[in-house]
């Protein structure tokens, strides 16, 4: 049964003994956790992530195929697009692997695909190699820019002014991880003077 099943149906004691009634609840981040609890997870997710991050020390990206775009990192973008990336730093996205090394599930495989940058694509993140592509990071959202570099940003060769609609939905922002979504709301976040300004005026202060 479900919890709303289960509420809807009358309660009858039983004629003697004891009794209990079974119900699922959905969890989310609104619920109460058991400290103990907590900190017994996170040491767990810590011994994991080390065995994870030993293991994969040899997992280096694929290098990109002739003639498409590979990462360089969002340090590299700054060199032309500074008022964009001074504004992206002071977005949540741009925390996106804190929040992840403050529970100790930064080398969890299940977490680490959405807070880092080109997860497992060629010259992209991996769990062993990833420390200039941490954080949810312009590529992301834009694609590799390693030819728009190469190109001394006269071309767009693998690259995207934004995103579809349902990018970030498809991607990341799924029910299962991202319970809170609504995307006009978390464009807010990350459009604003120096980085879509004019897009953020269209959706509004809500």
């Amino acid at each position: 049964f479900s919890l709303d099943e289960l509420k809807a149906r009358p309660l009858r004691a039983p004629a003697q003994g004891s009794w209990f009634t079974l119900g699922m609840i959905k969890i989310k981040r609104q619920l109460a956790c058991n400290p103990s609890v907590v900190i017994a997870k996170q040491a767990y997710d810590k011994q994991v992530g080390e065995a994870n991050l030993k293991a994969a020390a040899g997992e280096k990206p694929a290098p990109a195929p002739a003639g498409q775009a590979g990462y360089v990192g969002m340090e590299e973008c700054g060199y032309c697009h500074k008022p964009a990336v001074d504004f992206w730093a002071k977005t949540k996205h741009a925390n996106a692997w804190e929040t992840l090394d403050g529970l100790n599930k930064q080398f969890n495989r299940d977490c680490i695909g959405c807070h880092v940058t080109g997860w497992q694509e060629p010259t992209g993140a991996t769990l062993g190699h990833n420390e200039a592509l941490r954080d949810v990071q312009c590529e992301t959202c834009h694609g590799p820019g390693s030819l728009h570099v190469d190109a001394d940003g006269k071309k767009m060769t693998g690259m995207v002014l934004a995103p579809a609609a349902d990018f970030c939905a498809g991607k990341c922002h799924t029910p299962e991880h991202s319970d809170t979504f609504e995307l006009k709301a978390y464009l807010r976040d990350v459009l604003g003077k120096g980085h879509g300004d004019k897009a953020r005026r269209k959706v509004g202060d809500g």
